[in-house]
């Protein structure tokens, strides 16, 4: 069964669809204006480049790890096995779980299964951006995105929707910086 569409939806819906058109513009023109984009070279990475790399790595690690151990907390808390096994051998039964205990589990699987996602095109954008011609500066948008996702996070958990938001923002508007970034100088050396 389909519901009516009200202006608002449409308004969001609009806003949804052009979002992301917004931040891959903004990340092309950083590029462009900010980082000067170069054609395609492949070369070592200078040691300010891979510190950033390692930095922003060992925060993405310590997001995981936080999103891994909230996880667990929460499943402790509410008494929440994780297999038949553990169920059987509990001394509380699945429907004896509070909906709260489910909601926080869920929210907490969410986060982590959400972080997980974004940390695939951090390693496939990271990577290759550390060995491509781009001055150390654009190495920034890796530290970006990694702080993003621990803002995310805690905006994730501690249930605010703007932060949420806001750090979305930012670690998507570093992940479209390093993918056009990558594009924009291939084409560099293509044409």
């Amino acid at each position: 069964m389909e519901y009516p569409v009200s202006d608002s939806q449409r308004r969001s819906a609009a806003f949804v669809t052009f979002y992301p058109v917004l931040l891959v513009a903004m990340a092309c023109l950083g590029n462009w204006v900010v980082f000067g984009v170069k054609p395609l070279q492949v070369g070592l990475p200078s040691n300010f480049s891979l510190a950033i790399m390692t930095i922003s790595a060992v925060l993405m690690c310590l997001n995981h790890t936080w999103l891994m151990t909230v996880t667990e907390l929460t499943r402790v808390r509410f008494h929440i096995q994780t297999t038949p096994e553990e169920w059987s051998d509990s001394s509380v039964a699945r429907d004896e779980i509070p909906q709260k205990g489910w909601d926080e589990l869920a929210r907490a699987r969410n986060a982590h299964r959400n972080c997980t996602e974004n940390s695939v095109y951090f390693v496939m954008l990271g990577i290759p951006l550390m060995f491509c011609s781009a001055n150390d500066i654009v190495s920034v948008w890796l530290l970006e995105f990694a702080l993003g996702r621990l803002g995310h996070t805690y905006g994730y958990l501690y249930k605010s929707d703007v932060l949420r938001g806001l750090f979305m923002s930012i670690s998507l508007l570093a992940m479209y910086g390093m993918a056009t970034y990558l594009l924009m100088s291939t084409l560099m050396l293509l044409f």
